[in-house]
Parts: C-alpha cells; structure tokens; sequence
C-alpha cells in the first residue's frame, strides 16, 4: 500500500471519528440550549448533529466516500459554525469553537485544499464583519472581538498549512525509505530461496547418484542370478519345445488321417487363392491328378462360374453351395464355407462330394413314383366308374345293407386313392420341370371368388365362414390361373380340415416391391410349434404323431405342392404365425402385374 492510500484511509477514519463526536457534540449542545431557552439554535444543532450521524452511517458502510463525506461534514460545520458566531453560542463562549476551522480543515482535505477551505470558511466572519461596520446589527460579537477571531483564523491556518506541509515530506520520506527496506528485504528473501533450492537440488542429485550407484550394483547382482536363470530356463524351453513339437507332429498326422478318410474332398485356400490344406480324397474326386490347386478345381468344375462364388463368400463371409453339378457323368455337390478369423475371412474351405449315386437313387425313386402312378390310374379309374354306377343305378335293387356300404367304402377309396395318385403325378412333374407354367395378367379378387363359390357349392361344413377381407374389386398379379386355383383349393381345404367353428378368411393384402402379399388366417386348432417345421415337407404333416395321417384323410404333399406350385410362379408361400386352439396365419405372395 503506497503512501496516498495510507493518508486516504487515515483521513476516511478520522473523518469517521470528527463525525461521530461531532453528532455527540452537538447533540449535547442542543440539549443545553434548549435549557437555556434558546430553542432554534437548539433545534439548528439538533438537525446538524442528525445529519452527521446519517453521514457518519453512510461512511461506515461504504454507500459513499470518504472525499464526498468530507463535503458533507464540512458543510455542516460552516452551518454550525455560522449560527454559534450569530448567537454565541452557550455563554459566548462560541468564538473559541471557529478556532478550530483551520485544524478540521486541514484533516477533511489536506495541505493541497486544506488552506482553501480555511480562506472559504474565514470569509464567513469577514462578511459578517463587513456587515457590522455598515451598521447592521446580525452577530452576537461585536467588531473587535471578530477582528480577532479572522486573526486567529489565519494565524491557525498557517501554523496548519506549514505542519501538514512538514508532515507530508516527513510521511513520504518514511513511504520512500519502508518502500526501500521492503524491497531490499524482497531481495534478500528471493536470494536466501534461490539458494535454498539449489542446495536442494544438490542433496537431490546426491541422492539420485547413490540410487544410480546401488542400482548399477543391484544390477550386476541380477545380471549374474539372471545369467543362471537363463541357462535353467532355456533348458526348460527346448524340453517344452521338443515335447510340443512331438504333439503337433502327432496331431498333424491324425488330422491329415481325418482329412483323408473324409468323404468329401477339402481343398483350403487364402485370399490369394494358394492352397493351403488338402486331403487325399480330392485327388480321388478330380481323377487323381498330379497336381490339385484352385485352378485345377476351377478347370474341372468350369461349368460353373467357381470364382464368383469365392468372391459371393468373401463378402457375405456366408456358405455358398452348388448342387448336382454335371461334370461328365457325374454329379457333385459343392460347398464353399467361410473360414473366419479377427480381420475377417482370410481361408476358404471348399468341399466337393459326388452324388452320383444320390442322383440316381432320386431320379430312380421318382420315375418309380411316375409309373406307378400312371399304372395305377387306369385301373382305379375304372373301380370309382363302377363302384359310382353300380350306386347310381342299383342301389335300390341291393337289399343287404353291408353290401351297400362296401360300395360306398369302394367308390369313397377309391376317389381317395385317385387323389393321392394324382397328387403323386403333381410332385414327379414338378420335381422334374416337366409342368410348363402359363404366367398371365390375372384378377384375384375374382379368383378367389370364383373358387370360395365352389367351395360353397360343394357344401363342405356351411356352418364355417369362407370370406375375403378387401374393400376393392381388382388386384392384379402375374400368375398360372389354373395352377393358383389349385394353391388356393389346397389352402382352403388344408384349413377346413382342423377348423371346426370359426372360418377362412383372406386378408391383409400388401403390395410392396413389386409383389403382392396375402395372409389366409383359419380359426382352427393351429400347430405346436414343434411341429411346425415339418409343413411345406414331401410326405410331412404338422400332427403329433405319423400314425394320426388318417384323421385329416392327407398324404402330406398338398402343402409342399402349393409351394412348388407358388415357387414356379415366381412366389412364395409359409407360415406367419400359429398358435394351438387359436388357429394359424398362413401367407403367399406373387409378382404384381404392371
């Protein structure tokens, strides 16, 4: 804190203290004046003395400054000062309160407005002076007495001008010579500290270079037990190395004996397609060569396009395969499976099985299955034409009712044998692409219609509804009218077989890129979810056991007809959803026409 701010807070204090002892002062006084009956001069300095105590709180808490304070303060003792020397205060004893004009003014501003405020408050006297050599009667002292009061004025104001003059060369030399000594002693501290830290930089770099001389010591130490540990530990891994060697060897050798007693050939390339494993049965598939590599395998198989399969499973990394490729006269299966490692597919496994065998067992089985079928067609043909006019034309004439229901048993199976026969001749043409689809723009509101109407026609359980939910008359698609009628008959009847209350009911129609979708739901009994995947399956049907087959009187091949049948129309057919005693939710969608 430098010397000007030193004087302010000590005349901000002392102006605290001149206004408190004034407010006591004058307080004081007004009580004696007001005894003395001298009311308004009473009152003058009752008010004075409450105006200093507000400037006093004021000052205490900081509302205003010290300097605006001063202004305060020592207007109100001009103010006091002027009445005193008007009425003269107790006894007319005031004069002696204008000595202290000079005193209080040099405290309030200092030696630069100190004497200012001295002259300025000395021309109040001197006015009233004036005014009594006029004639004019207005102080309490007569011209004497306030010739001497100007001249006790001046002479205090000099004697206060030149004390505050000398106070303040005194005060700054003291500032000056502290400010000095501060400094020196800043200096001396900041030296005695500079030293201090290098003499603790000395004692931390001796420290550090014992540690540094114990640590090379310790280190030698070590180097030496280390050395031995060494030697234990090498001896330790080659004896780990050669056992682990030996059991790689071993497993290697039963891998390879695995490998090569495979059936399918295993060849394993990386992403530059060089072989990296292989096994003996792939020479054996590709004709012993002498050399088998991925263009070796891409040659033979060069009916297929092997490398956009390779590429398919480096970014799907999913299988991809190829069935019953013809090479020759034979057929093989290929499967290219995806080896995945932390950066992604970096091998590719691809195996080939020949199947020629498989084929030929299917083809066999299939043609099997065509020639019964036709074979037997003839003959149940003419079982149902008999056993159907044998009823219609006989049947009053028959007496024995046995004899009658061995006819209805004979037509009845016989119709059913027909089916199955029928259904039989459906899977082998379709299996085979022997049934040549007639794809046209068809209507299938009016479709639907059309066979729901025969349906209803026909009578099959009228207590079940059989509705189309769609509020338009058109909704075209690319489809065989024929062979969707038959999807939609396979549908609805599979539906009605398990539903007993309730009904078939066509809904949600959504067409969405390009194809059209419609949920066929039925309040039927529904299907375990165990059973579930066998739908869709040749021979299959979702019921819980093989041996139930006759209660819904099915061979188990309508559903996957109607899925061959969809497939060949560029569509598709599956279940949504099925619960048991809620029913099931079944879908297929086809091509929309444009």
């Amino acid at each position: 804190m430098n010397s000007s701010q030193e004087t302010q807070n000590w005349r901000g204090s002392f102006l605290k203290y001149v206004l408190f002892l004034g407010f006591v002062i004058l307080v004081g006084l007004s009580i004696d004046y007001w005894l003395h009956d001298q009311r308004i001069i009473s009152e003058i300095e009752l008010v004075a003395g409450l105006m200093m105590f507000v400037v006093y709180l004021l000052l205490v808490f900081k509302k205003i400054g010290w300097k605006a304070a001063s202004y305060f303060g020592w207007t109100g003792i001009l103010f006091i000062l002027l009445m005193v020397l008007l009425y003269g205060g107790i006894g007319g004893m005031g004069v002696i309160w204008w000595g202290l004009l000079p005193m209080l003014s040099f405290m309030f501003f200092g030696v630069e407005w100190g004497l200012f405020a001295t002259l300025s408050g000395s021309s109040i006297p001197i006015v009233v002076m004036m005014i009594e050599y006029g004639g004019v009667d207005v102080s309490y002292f007569d011209i004497l007495q306030l010739r001497q009061l100007i001249l006790m004025i001046f002479v205090m104001g000099s004697i206060m001008s030149f004390y505050e003059r000398a106070v303040k060369v005194l005060i700054k030399k003291l500032s000056d010579d502290t400010e000095r000594i501060n400094l020196e002693a800043e200096e001396r501290i900041a030296v005695e500290e500079e030293l201090a830290q290098k003499l603790l930089e000395l004692n931390k770099r001796a420290e550090k270079d014992e540690k540094v001389r114990m640590a090379v010591l310790n280190i030698l130490e070590d180097e030496r037990q280390l050395e031995t540990q060494l030697k234990k530990e090498k001896e330790g891994v080659e004896r780990k190395v050669d056992e682990r060697t030996l059991e790689l060897s071993v497993e290697r050798n039963r891998m390879k004996a695995v490998l090569d007693n495979l059936v399918r050939g295993i060849l394993v390339i990386d992403k530059k397609k060089r072989t990296v494993l292989l096994n003996r049965k792939i020479f054996t598939l590709l004709g012993d060569p002498k050399e088998i590599n991925y263009k070796v395998l891409s040659e033979f198989f060069k009916e297929i396009n092997l490398d956009r399969m390779v590429d398919q499973v480096e970014k799907t990394t999913q299988m991809v395969s190829k069935e019953k490729v013809l090479v020759g006269s034979k057929f093989f299966d290929l499967f290219l499976v995806p080896v995945p490692m932390e950066t992604g597919v970096n091998n590719i496994a691809i195996f080939v099985e020949d199947v020629t065998y498989r084929v030929s067992v299917e083809r066999s089985r299939d043609e099997f299955f065509s020639i019964a079928s036709h074979e037997l067609r003839t003959p149940l043909t003419a079982i149902r034409g008999n056993a159907e006019m044998i009823l219609d034309n006989y049947k009053d004439k028959i007496k024995d009712k046995e004899v009658l229901e061995m006819l209805s048993d004979m037509h009845e199976g016989s119709i059913r044998l027909i089916e199955i026969v029928n259904d039989f001749l459906n899977v082998s043409r379709l299996e085979m692409g022997k049934i040549d689809f007639k794809i046209e723009k068809i209507n299938l509101i009016d479709l639907l219609k059309e066979t729901m109407e025969e349906f209803r026609v026909s009578n099959l359980k009228p207590n079940l509804d059989l509705m189309v939910n769609y509020d338009k008359k058109e909704l075209w698609v690319m489809a065989d009218k024929d062979r969707l009628k038959q999807v939609l008959i396979n549908m609805i009847g599979n539906a009605f077989k398990f539903t007993e209350t309730g009904g078939v009911y066509f809904e949600k129609f959504d067409s969405k890129d390009g194809t059209v979708s419609v949920d066929v739901r039925d309040t039927g009994s529904g299907i375990a979810v165990e059973q579930q995947p066998l739908l869709f399956r040749k021979f299959q049907q979702a019921g819980d056991s093989l041996y139930t087959r006759d209660t819904s009187k099915g061979t188990g091949l309508g559903l996957y007809i109607s899925k061959l049948l969809i497939e060949g129309m560029k569509g598709s057919i599956g279940l949504r959803t099925s619960a048991l005693k809620k029913g099931s939710v079944f879908y297929f969608s086809l091509p929309v026409a444009e």
